[in-house]
């Protein structure tokens, strides 16, 4: 899978095995026992209805937002991120990893919102990196950074670069075919500087259309 090849950061849930958990219950219930099962199984779905309503309020924590992604469907839908001050289409709810990164003598807080789909063929992800205090050249930090991120992804290959602007901010734009286990995925990567920080959007095992989709939607506050 492509998102196995790239950073490799998203974790996947173990489904519960049902069988498991009820194969012990196949004798002949009493009327009281299977009243108290009931009773059960209404207040699991009632605390499980409150935990998704409470992660639902709430886009701050990692756990949080992996328990979100559970529920949510692949649809593209505006995700936003008050803190790091964006709004973006993404195919539900991400996960959020926070990371530093260091440059010369500073480290850099970076925040990665991800979403993984169909079975991790598709790998949606937004990063911040907030250079707050470092004094930067915008275009050769673009530039850098697009080198680096394909450094730094197994087996890819870059196919072409452009630089230019994107609602009027700088920006670096590549496109790149990853292999792994004989299939080739086609990919992409945008960056995008404004004030402080830098905007990275990668869609691995996506076509342009896809990819413009995704990064196109970028609304910066």
């Amino acid at each position: 899978m492509a998102y196995d090849q790239a950073q490799k950061i998203n974790k996947s849930f173990a489904p519960i095995n049902a069988k498991g958990a009820l194969g012990h219950a196949k004798r002949k219930l009493t009327p009281k026992q299977i009243a108290l099962l009931i009773g059960f199984v209404i207040a699991l779905v009632g605390v499980s209805f409150l935990l998704y309503s409470t992660f639902a309020r709430s886009g701050e924590a990692t756990a949080t937002n992996e328990v979100r992604s559970v529920f949510s469907s692949d649809a593209m839908k505006d995700y936003s991120s008050p803190e790091n001050k964006f709004t973006i289409m993404m195919p539900g709810f991400p996960s959020i990893k926070e990371t530093t990164s260091k440059t010369g003598d500073k480290e850099i807080p970076i925040t990665t919102y991800e979403r993984v789909i169909e079975n991790g063929a598709k790998n949606y992800t937004l990063a911040v990196y907030n250079y707050d205090g470092v004094q930067l050249d915008q275009t050769k930090a673009l530039e850098s950074a697009l080198n680096s991120a394909i450094q730094n992804t197994p087996t890819a290959q870059l196919i072409s670069t452009k630089t230019g602007k994107y609602n009027e901010l700088p920006a670096i734009e590549g496109t790149y075919n990853v292999s792994y286990q004989d299939k080739i995925y086609e990919s992409h990567i945008r960056y995008v500087m404004k004030d402080s920080k830098m905007y990275s959007m990668i869609l691995l095992g996506g076509d342009q259309t896809k990819f413009d989709e995704f990064a196109n939607s970028l609304r910066l506050n």
